[in-house]
């Protein structure tokens, strides 16, 4: 018994004809091929012109700042090519410069702005280092120790940790909690014990002193033995 041939499926009729053997293709769609390629092809060479350019002006902007010898010339490049990453590293040394000259609102702005860029982790790591640092050399306690804390939650791994950790530390040890800096020195040392940050770290504690003993809880303390039972002639009347 042969088997049943199944009757073969043609696409419904009003789907367009877009079979490249059926006779007639090419003539009837050469414009629409034509123009799809010329498409294809614009849009390639524009995007392999603006990679070309793009990369050429981060090259001249990466010679500018490193031509870049003052302020002058580093607020030239700054200007020039405000988003360019070698920008950033403009911004780093222009602080550094500024900070010299103590100018340290407008260093402060571009160590924020450093730090709050998205493309170089280690170097927005710097920056909130940065302004940790310059706030504590201006006795801005707290907004220091808030820049420290910051260091530490966003870029726990970075290089800048641990000294993000000392600089808590330090700012601890003046207000007089020695209990919360001797956490933060021991915490450089179990948490980045390869860094040269632990000297340091040590060094402190040594300074510190050993931790005080903690005080026994009523819990914990060894019940008191009873007193022995007076004899019966001890007790007796005379």
């Amino acid at each position: 018994m042969t088997e049943q041939q199944q009757p073969q499926q043609r696409p419904p009729a009003d789907l367009p004809e877009i079979i490249p053997d059926e006779p007639g293709f090419l003539e009837r769609n050469w414009s629409v091929i034509l123009k799809v390629s010329a498409f294809v092809a614009f849009t390639a060479g524009v995007t392999a012109l603006f990679q070309f350019t793009t990369h050429r002006r981060a090259r001249q902007a990466a010679a500018d700042v490193a031509a870049a010898a003052d302020a002058d010339s580093l607020r030239a490049a700054i200007a020039k090519y405000p988003r360019a990453a070698a920008t950033d590293t403009a911004r780093m040394l222009l602080a550094g410069k500024l900070q010299a000259e103590a100018k340290t609102d407008e260093a402060l702005e571009l160590l924020r702005a450093v730090a709050g860029q998205k493309r170089d982790a280690a170097l927005a790591a710097s920056a909130q280092l940065g302004i940790a640092q310059l706030l504590e050399t201006q006795d801005k306690t707290a907004d220091a120790l808030a820049a420290y804390q910051e260091l530490a939650v966003r870029f726990p791994k970075s290089f800048a940790a641990p000294l993000g950790l000392l600089g808590q530390a330090r700012l601890q040890t003046a207000a007089g909690n020695t209990a919360e800096a001797r956490r933060l020195y021991e915490q450089v040392r179990a948490d980045f014990p390869e860094s040269l940050s632990v000297g340091e770290a040590e060094m402190r504690l040594s300074l510190l002193g050993p931790a005080p003993a903690s005080t026994l809880s009523m819990d914990s303390a060894p019940a008191a033995s009873p007193a022995p039972a007076a004899s019966p002639a001890a007790t007796a009347a005379p």
